[in-house]
């Protein structure tokens, strides 16, 4: 399996709808991807409940200064590395 680099994302992103918000999944749940945080290099997406999904736009803003060699990992129930994403509907689902 490959894992994702956050510079791999972008550029498969570019396309899409900056509206499109950001979700991750684990087994049968889908989180929304609330906020963004860096341990060593690792770039992990996390999930606050009632809070709204970051969009598209607000991911490319927020990593910007980012170091483009970050590994994409989920939050939520632990660190868990993101293999992939799909679009459904508007929206960005890793898992």
């Amino acid at each position: 399996m490959i894992i994702i680099k956050l510079s791999e994302f972008k550029v498969s992103s570019q396309d899409l709808d900056r509206a499109r918000t950001i979700f991750i999944q684990n087994q049968s749940t889908i989180y929304p991807v609330t906020n963004l945080s860096i341990n060593k290099q690792r770039l992990i997406l996390g999930s606050g409940k009632k809070q709204k999904p970051l969009n598209l736009n607000q991911f490319n803003q927020q990593t910007m200064k980012f170091d483009k060699n970050l590994i994409l990992y989920l939050d939520k129930p632990e660190k868990l590395r993101i293999f992939g994403y799909r679009l459904e509907n508007d929206q960005i689902i890793f898992g």
